[in-house]
């Protein structure tokens, strides 16, 4: 069985290791800064046009989620960004 992680284990080896392979990959913007702002911030919260704003705005655009999770549909105030989410997956 190969580790999880032997592929990143590859990777910094050679980051710490190669010069070339470090200059190359220094060069790469990062993206995916916010993978998992979804599941930590904005799921259980009201869906507002800020959280639209951030979404929208979002270079890369893609978000881990999970499905062992539970998030609340609705708050006092509205419907959740989740509850967004899953009534739109419904319709599809």
């Amino acid at each position: 069985q190969l580790h999880y992680y032997l592929v990143d284990y590859f990777f910094k080896y050679e980051y710490e290791n190669n010069d070339f392979f470090k200059n190359d990959m220094d060069l790469i913007p990062v993206l995916g800064k916010n993978l998992h702002s979804l599941e930590d911030f904005y799921l259980s919260v009201n869906y507002t046009k800020g959280i639209e704003r951030f979404l929208d705005l979002d270079i890369l655009g893609i978000y881990k989620l999970n499905h062992r999770d539970l998030f609340p549909m609705v708050t006092e105030n509205g419907k959740t960004l989740y509850k967004k989410i899953t009534d739109e997956y419904k319709n599809d």
